[in-house]
């Protein structure tokens, strides 16, 4: 699964960096208004691009997903991991070094924290109910002259996305990781104490409803690509449209890429820890 990761959520420039493009384009707002889609044309270029990497991105690192990582090596090892859980305890993990993911300064177990509150707080399955319900209202929309039902309902959708900021990931994912590039740490750094082994293993465990979920979301992203698609067709050919609309429609588009991104990187963050974790496991088995 690992060799999997190569894309778009395999940098910590693009894992912290979503950042800057959202802010980049956050700067364009107030602008004066052009007709059709260029009044939102670099929000709809990063929409477009983000449902497709969210698709494409997030489905390739799951495709083959059965069960996790560390779920498969707990079936294929298991006198190996009820060693490790007798034997950790007893061990001085000050002694030698186990994998980290690279840019991890924190603890594993402080790690998965953050992550799965970042993950229940994304709300990504909500994300992608409001995507299919809002596809009939911008289908059916008058966008010369929205009738106010419609723009009270867009308006609904876009707050209902307001999950996850930018800045908020961007510090609480800082808090464990770095740009550093260190694969290795000492064990007592990466575990503060040997209990954590234990109940780290425990919680990423339950990861793989975490990345089912992930799979499933990513196909219903892209079953709702080529139906944004055809709206956003009909959008950049439009004349004499309502500003008001669009720039509501701009700010949906942007709230909506922005959920699907960051989501993508917490994913992959996951999927990060769960590997060297594995490969931690294996190390700690491997002291005498």
């Amino acid at each position: 699964m690992i060799q999997a990761m190569t894309g778009a959520y395999a940098t910590f420039e693009h894992r912290i960096g979503v950042i800057s493009t959202m802010a980049a384009l956050e700067a364009h707002d107030g602008q004066p208004a052009l007709e059709g889609v260029g009044i939102i044309g670099k929000t709809v270029d990063l929409f477009s691009r983000f449902l497709f990497n969210f698709k494409t991105e997030v489905f390739g690192l799951l495709s083959k997903f059965k069960r996790s990582e560390l779920r498969a090596y707990h079936e294929s090892n298991p006198m190996k991991v009820r060693d490790v859980f007798s034997r950790v305890e007893k061990m001085n993990l000050s002694e030698f070094m186990v994998p980290v993911p690279d840019g991890m300064r924190g603890t594993y177990a402080q790690a998965v924290s953050i992550l799965n509150q970042l993950l229940a707080e994304s709300q990504i399955e909500n994300t992608v109910s409001v995507l299919r319900n809002a596809v009939d209202l911008f289908a059916r929309v008058n966008y010369t002259n929205p009738d106010a039902a419609d723009v009270a309902d867009l308006g609904r959708y876009t707050t209902a996305l307001q999950c996850l900021s930018r800045e908020d990931v961007q510090k609480r994912l800082g808090v464990v990781f770095t740009e550093n590039r260190f694969t290795e740490a000492r064990a007592n750094s990466a575990f503060g104490n040997p209990r954590d082994v234990i109940a780290v293993d425990t919680i990423l465990l339950k990861s793989e409803k975490i990345f089912r979920t992930a799979m499933r979301t990513a196909g219903d992203a892209g079953q709702l690509e080529g139906k944004y698609s055809t709206i956003i067709d009909r959008v950049s050919r439009g004349k004499n449209m309502d500003v008001g609309f669009l720039r509501l429609f701009e700010t949906f588009l942007r709230q909506a890429a922005l959920q699907l991104d960051l989501y993508g990187v917490i994913v992959h963050e996951m999927l990060r820890v769960e590997h060297n974790f594995t490969l931690a496991l294996q190390r700690i088995y491997e002291r005498p």
